[in-house]
């Protein structure tokens, strides 16, 4: 039976100490190399598994993200539905003459640029570079001005998608007289 008072009583000096390097020193050139040998695979060893944890750890990350983002892409996507009406009922009033063109190719590149920065947005908010909410809201904060901007016209009666409005904008853009 183990006495707590036995530990106590033990004086300081009686305490053995070990001095590694005289061990080292001491030892033969084949035990200095397996011991080498097995500090090496041991360094080895633990920087493996540092690797994998923290490939685990960034795609555990990486899933946490994703469902922030999916979270948020509930308001986002049925607020995005309202910026397509923001977006489609001006073009619609502005857009009178020249038939189905105009329209068609304006709502697939606003369609198109929806895509691409809600894509854009989720994969560098799941990749942990830009925060979640960023992401997840980057088309809406891109899009909501431009819907503003077409009801902003319409209620001018603004003629900003006629032929000549739009061959001079590329004439002011492109530099030509």
């Amino acid at each position: 039976v183990f006495d707590r008072n036995d530990s106590t009583l033990m004086a300081k000096d009686s305490i053995m100490r070990i001095n590694v390097d005289s061990i080292y020193n001491t030892a033969t050139i084949k035990t200095k190399y397996m011991w080498k040998k097995d500090a090496l695979r041991n360094i080895t060893s633990i920087r493996n598994t540092y690797d994998i944890n923290n490939k685990i750890l960034h795609q555990l990350d990486k899933n946490l993200n994703k469902h922030k983002i999916y979270w948020w892409e509930k308001i986002t996507l049925s607020l995005g539905c309202i910026i397509f009406l923001i977006i489609g009922a001006p073009l619609g009033s502005i857009v009178r003459k020249g038939g189905l063109g105009y329209p068609v190719v304006i709502s697939v590149a606003t369609f198109i640029l929806y895509y691409i920065f809600e894509t854009s947005g989720s994969k560098m908010a799941s990749e942990g570079e830009w925060k979640i909410w960023i992401g997840a809201w980057l088309s809406t904060m891109v899009l909501a001005p431009m819907g503003l901007f077409f009801t902003y016209q319409a209620n001018k009666d603004s003629g900003i998608l006629k032929n000549d409005a739009i061959r001079d904008f590329f004439k002011k853009i492109l530099c030509f007289t």
